[in-house]
């Protein structure tokens, strides 16, 4: 007997449905509800008494259907985790004080026009990506995994090619906005990658080889565009979902051998990089040059006591107070007591969006999350330890504190890519269940 064919049950199942609003949930309501009336058709079946319809018999131990309706859209109806868009929102009304604080007090030198107000704009453009993509279908990206990977790498190409270049880095011009190009990339390669990995099976030969293909190409970019940081950030985005997905320890090992080669190679082949890492390990070996801002920072922290010197940081001992150095400015402003409470908010957030990644029943989506919740977290944790000597200076900023306008937009995209998987965590892979 094909129970999906029935009429009757496929009118139990249509009034069911009209009874949940959610539509994404329908398909596998149906399934789960047919699988539990087939159950019980099969029972009545083996006890049948003549003249009984197992059918009507089963479709009656289930319920009325529109009270059954009710229920199942009150269990499955889409939510909001809360605690995520709370500390976002945080974040961004910190990030704007402290940005107007340092612009009242002359610590900002630009020749453009204010940043708290280029910074607001950038933060209530954020919010409606992040609503928006909170109602997006993150599912579709899926199918776009390859068109996503291989259009970053051509773009960057052509901006590597064509496009502005700053402080040697390529950068997007779109005449309104320029855009750090290689942040972008990263977003959506990490979005790509995830795709490319949900029907992996690692067990397959020749998958290590291409897999080393889909780090490397991305890497040579990076360097090339003279980004270190951007390139570490991809491979360790990379290995994490990798691993996420069933790859054997073993086999990360195989795929990052050259690729951390290269790496190596452009460290030491460039005397700046070399300069810079020495000052990590001892930045008093060269106090006025690769060490200065390192010191600089932590003396700025190490004054600031218990609740801070006030808004009246020294003019001119520090470079980029609103992007790599904010954390030292909050710290030397608000006090260790301050800089705790961020770490602590910090470490929340980042819990909160992980535990997206151990709720979410998609394979997709839980690869999905462990990438983007890798890319906040290497830039809140070295962003911070960097100002106090704990990590080399890289060009990591303080995620949604720091000024930045494409910086902030990909990280709200970020939150809202995990606020629609958190809404769908539900949902699992469409499965055809047959009672015969």
């Amino acid at each position: 007997m094909d129970l999906e064919q029935n009429e009757k049950i496929q009118t139990y199942l249509d009034t069911v449905c009209s009874q949940i609003k959610w539509r994404d949930m329908h398909a596998q309501i149906r399934l789960e509800l047919i699988s539990h009336i087939g159950d019980l058709v099969e029972e009545y079946e083996k006890n049948s008494i003549p003249g009984e319809d197992p059918i009507n018999k089963a479709l009656s131990q289930m319920g009325n259907a529109r009270e059954l309706g009710k229920d199942l859209h009150h269990i499955h109806k889409p939510r909001i985790e809360w605690s995520i868009l709370a500390l976002a929102v945080f974040f961004l009304g910190f990030g704007l004080f402290i940005l107007y604080s340092l612009e009242v007090n002359s610590l900002i030198f630009t020749e453009s026009s204010s940043l708290f107000a280029k910074s607001l704009i950038y933060s209530l453009a954020g919010m409606l990506i992040t609503v928006g993509m909170y109602f997006f279908n993150y599912r579709r990206l899926k199918s776009m995994s390859w068109p996503l990977y291989v259009g970053a790498l051509v773009l960057w190409l052509c901006v590597l090619w064509q496009g502005s270049s700053i402080n040697g880095k390529p950068y997007l011009n779109l005449g309104f906005i320029t855009i750090d190009f290689a942040e972008i990339a990263l977003f959506f390669l990490t979005v790509a990658i995830a795709g490319i990995f949900t029907d992996r099976n690692w067990q397959q030969p020749n998958y290590l080889f291409k897999t080393s293909g889909l780090l490397l190409f991305p890497i040579i970019l990076a360097l090339m565009s003279s980004s270190l940081t951007t390139a570490f950030l991809y491979a360790l985005i990379f290995l994490i979902i990798m691993r996420t997905s069933g790859a054997k320890i073993k086999d990360i090992g195989i795929t990052i051998i050259f690729p951390l080669t290269l790496a190596i190679l452009s460290v030491v082949t460039y005397p700046h990089r070399i300069a810079r890492l020495f000052a990590f390990f001892n930045p008093y070996q060269d106090p006025q040059g690769a060490g200065y801002a390192v010191i600089q920072s932590i003396e700025a922290i190490r004054s600031a006591g218990f609740w801070g010197q006030g808004f009246n940081f020294p003019i001119g001992i520090l470079p980029q107070l609103h992007t790599d150095f904010i954390f030292t400015y909050i710290v030397y402003s608000l006090g260790w007591i301050t800089g705790l409470a961020v770490v602590v908010l910090a470490t929340a957030l980042l819990v909160r969006i992980f535990r997206v990644s151990r709720l979410v029943k998609d394979r997709y989506g839980r690869l999905l999350v462990s990438g983007l919740v890798g890319l906040l977290l290497v830039q809140f944790y070295w962003n911070i330890l960097m100002t106090v000597g704990l990590a080399p200076l890289a060009a990591f900023s303080l995620p949604l504190v720091s000024y930045g306008g494409s910086h902030l937009i990909i990280q709200m995209t970020t939150l809202g890519l995990v606020l629609s998987i958190y809404r769908r965590k539900d949902v699992a892979a469409t499965t055809t269940v047959n009672h015969t």
